[in-house]
């Protein structure tokens, strides 16, 4: 399979340099993801051939699969000097990750900023000087002071101490039953040891037996009935259950025996904000690091709780506090990589390797590392990262899952489904495994809907407040032409995740096409209104670095909306960027899909109201496409 798609790439690169040395055409680069890919490049070039045979046009297929715009941008000098184009078309930014472009701004919320121009361009001229100088700072790597190993001449752990230290890492690693094993034989050395109870409860808790668990936790508490670590433990059970007021009341309690608890801290506003109180969580956290701004702990509390808010850029700064303060702080470290992960893989690269320069364990990081070289297509050098890793732990959950995602990634199919059945099998509790799975059948679209809908329930079950999984078989059901059953899941993710376009635009185009008009208008104005502030400020800085190397090459930019979706958002973004060519996809589409039928425009369902396209799919986009390339030229001449 390798092979094959070895193969494939080079036919098209080799097909895209015959196009580009093609004497006297016109040059059309197409740039995007996995919708430009092997999708409307080839009927565009046959559409403007025969509308305008001379010159004769060129158009040149650069998308790839999984991209963002931080990737098309990295790469567009190399194919603005390998193709010289007169015309560079661009589809991007859905796989873009990041907090909302104008949640970005500083004040966001306010009246003014929402009423006035003079208000809104001064927040967002701040929220551009931020981002450059959040991109300075990224370059640079914090300290990290810290060794795994203890140094030498300290005195031996004591056995039960070793073995629930290495145990709570099997669990941190996905590795459940040998962690078990483990942490039983330390009980057993040590059966009145409060915190080998509690670590016990807890991988009792994630293989599904509950009732074992709170044996476990009820005995920890007549050990320790007062200790802070008991009532927090009594917390995290409570959270599991999703007994938010019970939780609350726990982590309530140990914060008032030990106010400095961090465990108890976390957990009380992770039950505040599943209850609807996040800005009290915020509060709370941000009045600790005031008061106590040379704490730690603090700031790595706040930070983990804006990763959970998806505000990234917040959640970096409080964990860079955090490392100045501590650059022993392997969590924090660790934390801040994976943040930078999706977004900028190149950075998140160069703190895998910090981590394995300073002593982490190996395969813990080496899996991270992988995926980073994976997300900048560096599929050869993550293939080999990937081999030292299973050198050190060759059967282990993480090796199924990050070989699971690397098959998905590269589109070998049969592959990535094994590894994901393999995970599962072996942490039937993670939700991880299921979710690959998930995400694979649901975007196989026809011919698989049952087995995405199994796979999905299955995620469900085992974490039924991911939004991910219900928006799954949402589209799963859907499709199905279930209109009740996905109703009820879509409105569920919508819940779970309000600023989620995906279930939102879904449950729009589902009431349009079971007859319930009211109801379509109503989630197409919250789609709209989502669509308005998708675009993160990584989008914006993006796509204006692209003009403006188009403006020095005297190229022109044709800037394509998704299917299905408004141009108005896009207009926003590049307003005040002269000459740009918008194509809007979004009438066309709608009344297409109305004539004869979502699947006969899409082969699946991924972005909740338009998926990766059918051969009609591919065609209509190359129609319109066209239509605006050839009205630019006839206005040029």
């Amino acid at each position: 399979m390798r092979l094959v798609l070895w193969t494939t790439s080079a036919a098209a690169q080799w097909r895209n340099r015959a196009r580009a040395e093609r004497p006297g055409t016109y040059r059309v680069l197409c740039l995007g993801d996995s919708l430009t890919a092997g999708s409307y490049p080839r009927p565009l070039e046959e559409l403007l051939n025969a509308y305008s045979p001379s010159p004769g046009f060129s158009v040149i297929d650069e998308g790839r699969g999984a991209t963002n715009s931080s990737y098309v941008l990295s790469h567009l000098q190399e194919n603005l000097d390998r193709y010289r184009p007169d015309i560079v078309v661009a589809m991007i930014g859905n796989n873009d990750q990041g907090v909302a472009y104008l949640d970005a701004a500083p004040g966001h919320e306010s009246f003014l900023f929402r009423h006035s121009r003079a208000v809104r361009f001064i927040s967002l001229a701040w929220m551009g000087a931020a981002r450059r100088r959040q991109e300075a700072a990224c370059q640079e790597v914090p300290r990290l002071d810290w060794q795994v190993h203890p140094q030498a001449g300290r005195a031996p752990l004591p056995q039960w101490l070793n073995h629930l230290r290495r145990g709570n890492r099997l669990v941190q690693d996905g590795r459940v039953a040998a962690a078990e094993t483990l942490l039983r034989e330390a009980a057993r050395l040590s059966p009145h040891e409060v915190r080998t109870l509690l670590a016990l409860a807890a991988v009792e808790s994630v293989q599904g037996r509950p009732a074992q668990a709170r044996l476990l936790i009820e005995r920890a508490r007549s050990l320790a009935s007062e200790a802070p670590e008991s009532l927090t433990a009594w917390g995290q059970y409570h959270l599991r259950r999703r007994d938010w007021a019970l939780a609350q009341a726990a982590f309530t309690k140990a914060l008032a025996k030990d106010p400095a608890a961090v465990g108890a801290l976390e957990g009380l506003g992770q039950a505040w904000t599943r209850q609807g109180e996040g800005l009290r969580a915020e509060k709370l956290f941000l009045g600790l690091t005031t008061q106590h701004p040379d704490r730690p702990d603090y700031w790595w509390v706040l930070g983990s709780f804006y990763r959970g808010q998806g505000r990234d850029a917040e959640a970096q700064a409080a964990w860079r506090r955090c490392l100045r303060l501590d650059p022993g702080q392997a969590r924090a470290f660790m934390a801040l990589a994976d943040s930078f992960l999706i977004d900028q893989p190149a950075v998140a690269e160069r703190f895998y390797r910090k981590l394995l320069d300073g002593g982490a364990e190996k395969a813990f990081v080496l899996w991270r590392l992988g995926r980073a070289c994976l997300e900048q297509h560096k599929d050869d050098e993550a293939w080999a990262v990937y081999q030292q890793a299973l050198r050190l732990e060759p059967d282990t959950p993480d090796a199924d899952l990050a070989l699971a995602t690397y098959h998905l990634r590269r589109r070998e199919v049969s592959e990535a489904e094994a590894f994901a059945r393999r995970a599962i099998a072996s942490a039937p509790k993670d939700p991880r495994g299921y979710d690959i799975l998930a995400n694979l059948l649901t975007g196989l679209g026809r011919g698989h809907y049952l087995a995405a809908e199994r796979a999905s329930r299955q995620f469900a079950a085992v974490d039924p407040d991911n939004a991910q999984a219900h928006l799954y078989l949402g589209l799963t059901l859907k499709l199905q032409h279930r209109p009740a059953d996905a109703e009820s899941e879509l409105l569920r993710a919508a819940a779970l995740k309000p600023r989620d376009v995906r279930a939102v635009a879904a449950l729009a185009a589902l009431y349009s096409e079971t007859g319930r008009p009211e109801r379509s208008r109503e989630f197409a104005e919250r789609r709209d209104a989502l669509l308005m502030r998708q675009y993160s400020p990584v989008t914006r800085e993006n796509y204006r670095a692209i003009k403006a190397a188009l403006d020095r090459r005297r190229a022109t930019l044709v800037s394509v909306q998704y299917p299905m979706r408004s141009v108005a958002p896009l207009k926003r973004l590049l307003a005040g960027q002269d000459g740009v060519i918008f194509v809007d996809n979004q009438s066309s589409f709608a009344q297409a899909v109305a004539r004869e039928g979502f699947s006969a425009y899409f082969s699946d369902n991924f972005a909740g109201d338009f998926g990766h396209g059918a051969p009609k799919g591919h065609r209509l986009l190359a129609e319109n496409i066209a239509a605006a390339i050839l009205a630019h030229l006839r206005r040029s001449r």
